[in-house]
């Protein structure tokens, strides 16, 4: 029955691309093997672009929390680094309140580079001090900087 479920999904996902509510509520709810179909099922997830140019890892990143997700995104071949409209990353994103530190650090392996700037020059580091982020985050980004 799962394995039905499962095929249903990946089907269905291949009929249309992902909105931008499903993505984040799959992330949220962490059912990580229906994020996974979704993105089996979806040619083009990895050059997706959402409201504000956001890819599906900003989204994520900024609206989900949800450090095994961002992995899940991750490995489907999101660039890191790419940024929205505003030239915010996924790394800046994920500085809004709450900060996870699981994120930052999932981002941070992954190869964000924390000495990037959006359009208004504030750096992942800058937008953490504003946000009064945990100690963790402020030196994980020190040390990746």
């Amino acid at each position: 029955m799962l394995a039905l479920c499962a095929a249903f999904v990946m089907s269905a996902a291949a009929a249309w691309a992902v909105t931008e509510a499903e993505l984040v509520s799959l992330c949220r709810s962490g059912n990580i093997q229906e994020l996974k179909a979704v993105i089996a099922g979806d040619k083009h997830f990895a050059q997706r672009r959402f409201h504000d140019m956001d890819t599906p890892l900003i989204l994520a990143a900024k609206r989900a929390r949800n450090a095994e997700a961002l992995q899940v995104i991750l490995e489907a071949g999101v660039d890191v680094n790419a940024r929205n409209e505003d030239g915010e990353t996924a790394l800046m994103e994920a500085m809004d309140e709450p900060v996870s530190p699981a994120c930052v650090k999932a981002l941070l392996q992954a190869g964000a580079n924390p000495d990037l700037a959006d359009e208004d020059g504030e750096t992942a580091l800058m937008k953490a001090l504003d946000e009064n982020a945990p100690a963790e985050v402020i030196t994980a980004l020190l040390d990746a900087g």
